[in-house]
């Protein structure tokens, strides 16, 4: 990525900061990739501009043809700069505290990519009516958290109508995924009456990759049996 916003705008800072950037280079090029030439000519240019800019800030000095030399010193100066800058960005073993060093901008770090949930929710069933189950996930692994686990994006529900639960992923119903803590689980109308379901659940992160299942909560819908925790 290149780099724009390091320098200075006012002359007076920028003539600091080149100063700085000059003394440092010269002292050891080779630590931040550079040339004893390239460190030498950048030398020369601060120089040139840090004459310059006395000459055409002088009341007694400051002609027209001063100014225009002095602002001709800056650009090439200012290319300069930023075209070591770049090298000195690239060079693999430049460390961060050099660039502070040196004036230049420290890229921030890549944040680590959020890895899959590696705790299961806990779940519990609220309410029921007809062929509805009112369910709400827990944070268990933090137990103090209203919310999602860190890293959390929300809950993945799933499903089973039968008097024992699936023993694999395989056999349950996929109903959706909860972004709340509480959540409905609708059933198809066709559902007897106080048939015994089984809801599990999981967490999923922002890439939609799953943690571990909960255990498996069996309920019978209202109209027949009483509900079972």
């Amino acid at each position: 990525m290149p780099v724009h916003d390091f320098l200075p705008g006012r002359e007076a800072e920028l003539l600091t900061w080149s100063a700085n950037f000059a003394a440092r280079i010269g002292a050891d090029p080779g630590a931040v990739g550079l040339s004893v030439p390239q460190a030498a000519q950048y030398a020369v240019l601060h120089d040139a501009l840090a004459t310059a800019y006395l000459v055409a800030t002088s009341q007694s000095t400051n002609s027209s043809s001063a100014v225009i030399f002095k602002t001709e010193v800056k650009r090439q100066l200012i290319a300069e700069a930023r075209a070591l800058a770049g090298i000195v960005q690239r060079f693999p073993a430049t460390t961060n505290a050099q660039r502070v060093e040196l004036g230049l901008s420290v890229r921030a770090a890549r944040s680590s990519p959020i890895g899959p949930p590696t705790s299961a929710p806990g779940l519990a069933v609220v309410a029921a009516v007809g062929v509805t189950l009112h369910v709400r996930l827990v944070n268990e692994a933090e137990p103090s958290r209203r919310g999602r686990p860190h890293g959390v994006a929300g809950a993945a529900i799933f499903s089973f109508v039968g008097p024992n639960p699936p023993q694999t992923r395989a056999g349950w119903t996929f109903h959706g995924h909860a972004t709340r803590m509480t959540h409905a689980i609708h059933f198809p109308t066709a559902t007897p009456p106080g048939a015994k379901v089984w809801l599990t659940a999981c967490w999923i992160n922002p890439r939609l990759q799953s943690g571990p299942f909960c255990t498996p909560v069996g309920v019978n819908l209202p109209g027949g049996a009483a509900m079972a925790a």
